[in-house]
Order: C-alpha cells, then sequence, then structure tokens
C-alpha cells in the first residue's frame, strides 16, 4: 500500500528482496566480510545495467548478502510511478532486475526453478537523513550481521 500523502513523481527507495528459500546463492559471509560467489556478479552485472534501461532511474548503493540484497533506487522527478506508462515505474524496475538476474543465475548454475523469493519490500525514503541511513544500514549489514 502506497503512502496517500507521499509525491510518487520521484524519490528514493530502499528495497529489500531474498532469494527463494534463502539460499545462500549471493556468497558467502566470513566474519563480516562479504564474498560474492558468481551468481552474485551476475546481480551486480544487472544492477548496473538498470540505468541504461530506464533512464530515469539512478543507481545509489547495492550490499549483496548471502541470501538477499539491500538497495537503494532514485527515481528522478516528473515520473509517476503509480502509472505504468513511464519507463520508471517501480514495479516494472524490479521485475525486469529480478527476471533478467534470474534468468542468467538459472542458465548459469543449470536450474529450472525460482531464483528471487516473491516480491520485495520497498521503503520510501523521505528526506537525506533517512537517505543517509538507509546508506549506513546497507553499508554496515555485513559486519552486523556476524554480530546476531
Amino acid at each position: 500500500m502506497r503512502h496517500p500523502l507521499h509525491d510518487y513523481s520521484g524519490g528514493g527507495y530502499f528495497i529489500t528482496f531474498t532469494t527463494q528459500r534463502r539460499l545462500p546463492l549471493l556468497g558467502r559471509l566470513d566474519t563480516g566480510v562479504f564474498s560474492i560467489l558468481p551468481a552474485g556478479e551476475i546481480v551486480l552485472d544487472v544492477w548496473h545495467e538498470i540505468p541504461g534501461r530506464f533512464e530515469l532511474v539512478t543507481l545509489d548503493t547495492i550490499q549483496l548478502m548471502p541470501d538477499h540484497a539491500h538497495c537503494i533506487l532514485l527515481i528522478n522527478s516528473g515520473m509517476d510511478i503509480n502509472k505504468e506508462d513511464g519507463k520508471a515505474f517501480l514495479p516494472v524496475v524490479l521485475h525486469w532486475f529480478k527476471g533478467s538476474s534470474a534468468i542468467r543465475i538459472k542458465k548459469l548454475l543449470g536450474w529450472t526453478g525460482k531464483v528471487w523469493g516473491r516480491g520485495y519490500h520497498d521503503r520510501i525514503i523521505r528526506n537525506e537523513s533517512e537517505l543517509d541511513k538507509f546508506r549506513n544500514y546497507i553499508q554496515t549489514n555485513p559486519f552486523r550481521s556476524t554480530l546476531k
């Protein structure tokens, strides 16, 4: 459900998505250091292709974990992401990202099943303070996960 008072014509989004059944496909985590696996390399490659496919989207940051990823996407002003008539429609961008990376990962691994868990979680970034908070959360996630 979208926030009724938020202007969806652009802005930042903190997004989390998981692998199917939380399988550790993307990398390994050892004492706070993330080591990327080939499937994780594919995810990063597709991530960097987003601006070429969706010109109104700017990439901010991404952090892969073994079974999930956190990222921040910025949608430039002038696009209502609640309408499917624009290239920066957030669900369309994420559907393309997950679909494209899944096709390549399945080919790499010789799989026929699902790579990604259903859907994703997104959070509107309302101001610079929240953007900094989410950036810090993403950057420190590998370290924090070893403290559990």
